[in-house]
C-alpha cells in the first residue's frame, strides 16, 4: 500500500493482525510523544480565497483556497508503542472504523473531501494525522427517497423515473407534453460539508428521452501522513490521482471540475426542473449510494 508522506523520517501503513484486527502501524525516527489518539470520517474542507492587494489600483485577487481539516464525529483510539529490531519506534493504532474516501473539486479549486483518519495529539503540540484514501469497493447500490418526479404549469406537465441498470448506474426516463416549459433539464447534485457541484445531464424539449449515468469510480488505496495541509500539499498528492491543478499562488485552477471518487459519504440529488420566467418549476429526490 503506497503511503505519501510529508513528515521526514515518519511512515504509516496499515497491517493486518493474526487475529484479522487491522492496525494502523507509525515508524518514526524517534518516540511519538502520544497524548490521545481519535479517529474517524475527515473532512478537507477547500474553501476558495482572495486576497485584498492595496496597489495603485486596490483590488481583490485570487489566492491559494484554504484547507481545513477535522475529524467527524471522533472517537478514541487505543494503542502501543514498541521498540523494533532495527531501532525504529512504532505506534500501533487500533482501527476503530472505515470509510471509504469521495469528494470532489470545482474548477476553481473549492470543494471538499472526505477519507478514514487518524488524529494522534502529541505533547510538543504537533499533531500528527494518518489519512487512508481507499475508494468504494465493487459492490454498491442506489435507492431513491421516490422513484418518479412530476412537473406541471399550465396546459405543460412533464415526469421523470428512476432506474438502477446493471452496470450500476441511474436511468432516468423523462417525458414532456404541453405547451409552458422552455425544456425540462435534468441534473444530479452531490454535495459533501459546505460544498455542492451539480452535474447536468441533460434537457427534454418535448417528447421521451432516456438518460443514463453512474458515478465515478476509482480504485485505490492510498495513505497520507502530515501534520497540517496547505493547498500547495493537498495539489501534490490529488495529483497522485489525476487532478490536473494549475498554478499555486496566484489563483489555482482546473480546466475541468475533478471527482476523487464517489461514495456513500455525498449526498446526492436528482433534480428535474421545468424551464420558465421567470421561476423555473422544480422537483428533486434524494439518491443514496450505499456500498
Amino acid at each position: 500500500m503506497p503511503t505519501y508522506s510529508l513528515l521526514s523520517g515518519i511512515d504509516a501503513w496499515q497491517r493486518l493482525e493474526d487475529d484479522g484486527r487491522e492496525v494502523t502501524v507509525l515508524k518514526s525516527r524517534s518516540p511519538l510523544r502520544v497524548k490521545a489518539v481519535h479517529s474517524g470520517q475527515a473532512l478537507f474542507d477547500i474553501k476558495y480565497a482572495l486576497v485584498y492587494v492595496p496597489v495603485f489600483a486596490p483590488t481583490l485577487r485570487s489566492a491559494p483556497p484554504l484547507v481545513s481539516m477535522s475529524i467527524l464525529q471522533p472517537q478514541d483510539a487505543g494503542y502501543t508503542q514498541v521498540s523494533s529490531e532495527s531501532g525504529s519506534n512504532l505506534t500501533i493504532v487500533e482501527q476503530v472504523s472505515q470509510f471509504p474516501a469521495s469528494g470532489f473539486l470545482r474548477r476553481n479549486c473549492a470543494g471538499a473531501i472526505t477519507a478514514s483518519a487518524l488524529q494522534i495529539e502529541t505533547e510538543d503540540g504537533q499533531d500528527v494525522w494518518v489519512f487512508r484514501f481507499r475508494s468504494l469497493g465493487a459492490a454498491y447500490r442506489w435507492t431513491a427517497a421516490r422513484d418518479s418526479l412530476a412537473l406541471a404549469h399550465g396546459p405543460a406537465r412533464a415526469s421523470a423515473s428512476v432506474k438502477t441498470n446493471e452496470a450500476g448506474g441511474l436511468l432516468v426516463e423523462v417525458s414532456a407534453t404541453g405547451r409552458g416549459f422552455n425544456g425540462v433539464s435534468l441534473s444530479i447534485d452531490r454535495r459533501l460539508g459546505g460544498s455542492s457541484f451539480e452535474e447536468s445531464l441533460g434537457q427534454v424539449r418535448g417528447g421521451s428521452l432516456t438518460f443514463s449515468w453512474k458515478p465515478v469510480l476509482r480504485n485505490f488505496d492510498e495513505t497520507l501522513v502530515c501534520t497540517r495541509m496547505s493547498f500547495k500539499q493537498l495539489k501534490g498528492f490529488l495529483e497522485v490521482f489525476g487532478a490536473n491543478i494549475k498554478g499555486d499562488f496566484a489563483g489555482p485552477k482546473m480546466t475541468n471540475d475533478f471527482i476523487l471518487c464517489d461514495g456513500p459519504a455525498i449526498e446526492y440529488y436528482l433534480y428535474a426542473r421545468g424551464n420558465r420566467f421567470p421561476v423555473p418549476e422544480v422537483d428533486r429526490t434524494r439518491l443514496f449510494l450505499t456500498g
